[in-house]
């Protein structure tokens, strides 16, 4: 836990550093008059750190753009985890590369069990930002292994995953290695996910958002698809439950976008699709650990 009025010094590598980016998002969000999520500890956690979120400010256009789709993102992703616990009251929700998410404290019902898992520097500083509650354990672990899921599996009932603007840093052999783990031992469950277009790796370049390397990490999206469809090919037990796009989130979200980015898009869709967030039902089996 932060002392009063001490600031905390941000010390990641470049991937781990990026879990700012959202967090800058949601905190700036809550200037709107009728911001798309709520959520004042984002606001709070920044006013305790020793870090200069004006590198991700410097291009106008793109960080407009980049705010409405990340708390778009989080404002979906809440819809889909409720959706959930409406089924599933006391079901387990595991946010894989938590980073600093606060989606525990916005969409609690009370009884669910919530595990967050992230990589050692990164949960050291969550540890510090938002310490661990009742009914939601830290996991240290990277995704891409089996050693967290022994933690997760003991809870009875349906599990959730969450995988919040991870995917697209890994390479498609990773990220179907990730669905055929995933598949394997979380049968009747959901995941929910995020997928990139090969409009926004081109456009959006994470490397320059950091401090890392001087902004120089040269760390870049690597997964991309066009259609959401590809999710079911590339692994035949996961089924879309459902799928959603910034222009289906509402106009008034499309609004805050520069005319530039929406043209932009319009025009790439035929080429390359959209930006999507999405849960699929994850197919039933007998594997056990």
């Amino acid at each position: 836990m932060v002392a009063p009025n001490q600031k905390v010094k941000i010390n990641l590598n470049a991937f781990e550093e990026t879990m700012l980016i959202p967090l800058w998002a949601r905190g700036i969000e809550q200037k709107q008059t009728s911001p798309i999520i709520r959520d004042e500890n984002a606001a709070e956690i920044i006013d305790t750190l020793d870090y200069d979120f004006s590198i991700i400010e410097n291009n106008k256009t793109l960080m407009d753009y980049l705010n409405v789709r990340l708390v778009t993102r989080g404002k979906i992703l809440d819809d889909y985890v409720r959706d959930f616990m409406t089924d599933y009251p006391r079901g387990t929700v595991v946010e894989l590369g938590c980073g600093l998410s606060t989606r525990f404290n916005r969409v609690d019902n009370g009884e669910v069990n919530w595990y967050c898992l992230d990589l050692p520097q990164g949960m050291a500083l969550r540890e510090k930002l938002i310490p661990a509650e009742n009914r939601c354990e830290y996991i240290v672990d990277s995704m891409l292994e089996s050693n967290w899921i022994q933690r997760v599996v003991r809870e009875e009932g349906p599990c959730m995953l969450i995988v919040e603007g991870v995917l697209p840093y890994f390479e498609r052999k990773d990220v179907r290695r990730f669905f055929d783990l995933i598949s394997r031992y979380f049968g009747g469950g959901r995941i929910a996910f995020d997928t990139q277009t090969e409009l926004y790796r081109r456009l959006l370049k994470p490397g320059k958002m950091i401090h890392a390397n001087q902004g120089q990490s040269g760390l870049e999206f690597h997964w991309v698809i066009k259609d959401i469809d590809e999710i079911e090919i590339m692994d035949e037990r996961l089924a879309l439950r459902e799928s959603r796009t910034l222009p289906e989130s509402g106009a008034s979200i499309m609004r805050r976008l520069a005319w530039k980015i929406r043209l932009l898009e319009t025009m790439s869709v035929p080429f390359w699709g959209r930006y999507r967030v999405s849960v699929f039902d994850i197919a039933e089996n007998d594997i056990k650990l």
